[in-house]
């Protein structure tokens, strides 16, 4: 009771505190200024998971990458054949995607010869890189996941009829509702495309 009570206490001194500090604005906002017109933006179906690319945003996203993904993927390579692609919010996961405990992270790239897209998985437990799409087929013959726009970390429960055999699945696709489901078999990633009710 009074660890919560001096909690409380710290916090609303330091909030009074940062406030004395905060300095005063240098022009005043005056009342017959002009104010701008709001600006209306129409949203495609995939606007909502697209983010806009500069060389901060692009740098931000670097660095927020972790090392030993980055170290995994300029041990393998990678940055020859691929690049990272940005357009989609978040560009990379981070879940349990094989059958230990320790995390993987699927990244979305792009090939730089062919402009096709897909996925880099980089394992946790021995840094190896495998590819799914952007120029890599996958069991159904495609080579390009240029239309996932949506994706997700969820636990295996979703997939229940299928032998999966990592901790978590990604779900992906054009939007929440079009989807498919990517999962670690053991040996290698599945594309598992769900029936059609």
């Amino acid at each position: 009771m009074i660890s919560r009570f001096l909690t409380r206490a710290v916090v609303i001194l330091g909030l009074l505190a940062a406030c004395k500090r905060a300095p005063a604005r240098a022009h005043p906002v005056s009342v017959n200024q002009a104010v701008p017109s709001p600006t209306v933006v129409l949203l495609t179906p995939r606007a909502y998971t697209r983010s806009p690319i500069n060389v901060d945003t692009i740098h931000h996203a670097e660095q927020n990458l972790p090392e030993w993904v980055q170290q995994a993927l300029i041990r393998s390579a990678f940055f020859q054949r691929y690049a990272l692609f940005y357009d989609v919010n978040p560009f990379y996961l981070r879940g349990r995607l094989d059958a230990d405990s320790i995390a993987d992270v699927a990244l979305q790239i792009i090939e730089k010869s062919s402009g096709k897209r897909g996925i880099a998985f980089v394992q946790g437990r021995d840094s190896s890189v495998r590819f799914l799409g952007a120029g890599t087929p996958l069991p159904n013959g495609a080579d390009d996941l240029r239309d996932v726009w949506f994706w997700r970390i969820e636990g295996r429960s979703a997939l229940r009829e299928e032998p999966v055999q990592g901790i978590e699945i990604i779900r992906l696709g054009a939007s929440p509702s079009e989807w498919s489901i990517v999962w670690w078999n053991g040996a290698r990633y599945i594309w598992y495309n769900p029936p059609i009710d």
